[in-house]
């Protein structure tokens, strides 16, 4: 997760472990999963628009 995360540039990867830690991957996984996938379209959008 926080490789992945560092290399797309993702914000608050500290609440994605947390939330894996703390309530387990049910929660962690797909939430980063979620905002991974949001994350790569945005740029994909940016490179686009260039």
């Amino acid at each position: 997760m926080f490789w992945e995360g560092s290399r797309l540039g993702m914000k608050n990867l500290w609440v994605y472990i947390a939330s894996n830690l703390l309530v387990g991957v049910s929660l962690g996984l797909p939430l980063f999963l979620l905002m991974r996938q949001r994350k790569q379209e945005e740029s994909d959008r940016a490179s686009i628009n260039l």
